[in-house]
């Protein structure tokens, strides 16, 4: 098989897998669709719980693809503040955490894709269009009038479970979103409250979730597993990390895969080998040099953060105790900027020393509802989200450019670059024969350092030192050819390389006269122009070439020799 097919096959092989995963068990759960109507084929799920003293923070936000509909229920306790936080508060954490790739230090054989890899987020995001309708449901009854005034499906199973979330003593938010034509974002809703730390998943089903918690010391949760570097692959396209992922989460039993859990990510950039530095979340989320600043310097500190309260500002949940803010040993407002005062909540009655951010990936299938998952916070090493590949992928098969695997599967994002994409930045490792004149042939790898090279391109040989009107250029190009005063037939062809896959025609160069794609005018041309060819040939990617035979204008003018020396002794002997 030729390297071109090769590379045909692999890239079919992973539009087939992108395909496979890229619409997931349709969502219910904590979004109604309209009576009538199939429920949104995905929902992905932003979260982050920040516990402190007197209760927690949450921060939500929902994607739904184009065309949905759906009311969303969100759980609330009595008391609750209910505001829009920034969009760049769950952007900060989310890239603050997210997993990077590092290849291995030892010399590689073959082409390495990149330096380093930023994996491509979990959960996606889209354009940003703010939920409206919002209201405050008083109790399980309150609810299903409410979703049936507009119009919204309430299958039994789901019946029940809300009735046992009002058991346990939440109520319930309820917001409209219709996402027009384009993957559409919720904006980030905030609740502020007095229950402990928990994600609160239990009417969730057929969701993509990506959870981060915030408290005083890495969190744990059951059944969650870590990130096992050793089980990673590095190659021409980069790790397999986004394909193992997807593996541990949706292989068997859902799992929770716990991607990072660092303190120093709140306050320091955090340095990835090959790339650029990581932004901490303070530099990220105030994106002011400095607030950021400011919030920085606290990174050892012992000292306690001053109570923070939310507003409430969107809504205020009937009952429960308010929030009463407290001064500490450091103000609150060290951790504010301007309007952003989402990093001193998170913090609110807080130590910064002992603070970390803990990252989560997991999935609820669409055949069970998830739970309301307690999250327990201890002392622990970090586990920062830079990630060392130790195992290298074998190289490709000699001859060709392919990997012995599919690249690593990547989802569109509305927002962030995909997990996954590959950089141009590097030079491709698409592999071609180098070209050269005077006869010569070369083989070798030639980096191109954008895209790979169209698969016809042009070519020339110099047949003089002169440059005609043609756009032929007689200087040295990037084609290996380069000007040749030599008269001798060698020097009237560029060489090029071939496959030997195969004895046929195709893969050869020919040599008949009116097949083999060079120009059989007289070689003395008047304006000195190069001999250029009528047909191109396609270079192929194996590294083994033969040299293409001598110039046919040498041929023609050796028999046109042999047919007029005769014909010149015949004049002499009538004469």
């Amino acid at each position: 098989m030729r390297p071109r097919s090769l590379r045909f096959v692999f890239a079919a092989a992973s539009i087939l897998a992108s395909s496979a995963v890229a619409t997931p068990a349709s969502a219910g759960g904590a979004v109604l669709s309209p009576v009538g109507e199939s429920d949104p084929s995905f929902v992905d799920v932003r979260m982050a719980v920040a516990a402190t003293p007197g209760g927690s923070t949450r921060w939500t936000e929902l994607t739904l693809p184009a065309g949905a509909r759906v009311a969303w229920l969100v759980p609330v306790k009595p008391g609750a503040a209910v505001d829009w936080a920034p969009d760049g508060w769950l952007d900060a954490l989310d890239d603050a955490t997210r997993v990077r790739l590092a290849p291995p230090s030892e010399t590689f054989d073959c082409p390495a894709r990149l330096p380093s890899q930023t994996s491509a987020p979990w959960s996606k995001t889209g354009a940003r269009k703010q939920a409206t309708s919002l209201a405050v449901q008083a109790s399980a009854d309150a609810l299903l009038a409410y979703a049936a005034e507009r119009g919204y499906a309430v299958p039994p199973a789901l019946a029940d479970e809300i009735a046992a979330v009002y058991q346990r003593g939440w109520r319930l938010l309820t917001l409209e979103l219709a996402t027009g034509r384009s993957t559409t974002s919720t904006g980030t809703l905030r609740v502020s409250d007095d229950a402990g730390a928990v994600f609160p998943l239990a009417l969730w089903k057929g969701a993509r979730i990506t959870a981060f918690a915030i408290g005083p010391g890495a969190a744990t949760l059951p059944g969650s597993r870590d990130v096992d570097a050793g089980s990673l692959r590095w190659g021409s396209h980069g790790s397999s990390y986004e394909t193992w992922r997807r593996e541990v989460i949706e292989g068997g039993p859902a799992t929770w895969l716990r991607e990072s859990s660092s303190h120093d990510v709140l306050f320091s950039e955090t340095p990835v080998p090959g790339g650029p530095p990581i932004p901490s979340v303070a530099a990220g989320y105030f994106a002011n040099a400095s607030c950021t600043t400011r919030a920085e310097a606290l990174r050892s500190s012992s000292g306690v953060v001053g109570t923070s309260c939310a507003p409430g500002e969107v809504a205020r949940v009937p009952g429960g105790a308010e929030c009463t803010p407290s001064s500490g040993s450091i103000d609150p407002s060290t951790l504010t900027c301007f309007d952003r005062t989402d990093f001193s909540l998170s913090l609110s009655a807080g130590t910064p020393r002992s603070a970390f951010v803990t990252r989560w990936a997991t999935s609820i299938p669409e055949g069970r509802f998830g739970s309301d998952l307690p999250i327990s916070f201890a002392p622990d090493a970090q586990r920062g989200p830079v990630f060392l590949v130790h195992s290298l992928e074998a190289c490709p098969p000699e001859g060709t450019d392919a990997p012995l695997s599919p690249p690593p599967i990547s989802r569109p994002s509305g927002g962030d670059a995909p997990s996954g994409t590959s950089s141009h930045d590097e030079a491709s490792e698409y592999g071609t024969p180098s070209e050269s004149c005077s006869g010569s042939t070369t083989s070798g790898t030639v980096a191109y350092e954008e895209e790979p090279p169209p698969e016809e391109t042009s070519e020339s040989c110099s047949g003089s030192d002169t440059s005609s009107d043609d756009g032929w250029d007689d200087s040295d190009s990037g084609d290996g050819c380069s000007s040749d005063d030599s008269s001798s037939s060698s020097s009237d062809a560029c060489s090029r390389g071939s496959s030997s896959s195969s004895s046929g025609g195709g893969d050869e160069w020919d040599t008949e006269d009116d097949e083999d794609g060079w120009d059989t005018e007289d070689e003395a041309s008047p304006s000195g122009a190069k001999i250029r060819p009528s047909a191109r040939k396609k270079p192929h990617a194996s590294g083994k070439t033969k040299k293409k035979p001598g110039s046919p204008v040498s041929r023609y003018s050796l028999l046109a020799a042999a047919l007029l020396l005769p014909l010149r002794r015949r004049g002499r002997a009538e004469l």
